[in-house]
């Protein structure tokens, strides 16, 4: 949850040989971010958000929904709809239709 919360959003560029003082070794450790990095070619450079998943981590381990939104840098709005499972999910809005016929 932290490597999310430091990194997501963000291109994360990863050395086959990682320096012990790369940011990315204090947060998931040396043997992790070798792993990672053999990895690295199969996976997005953009290391995603996740916000998602991060708003239920962070209320199960008990963060109100007003901590959460700061934390996420979101609305209390966006974090209750993150937490309600019958929400419906927002869909990205569709092209019009350019070249078809109009009534």
């Amino acid at each position: 949850m932290d490597f999310l919360l430091k990194f997501g959003g963000a291109e994360l560029y990863l050395q086959t040989e990682s320096a012990d003082r790369a940011d990315v070794v204090a947060v998931i450790g040396p043997a992790a971010t070798a792993r990672l990095a053999a990895a690295a070619r199969a996976l997005p450079r953009r290391v995603p958000t996740a916000k998602n998943y991060l708003a239920r981590r962070l209320c199960a381990s008990g963060l109100t929904k007003r901590q959460i939104a700061r934390k996420l840098h979101v609305s209390d709005v966006t974090v209750r709809r993150y937490l309600d499972p019958d929400a419906p999910r927002r869909q990205p809005p569709r092209q019009p239709d350019l070249f078809g016929e109009q009534d």
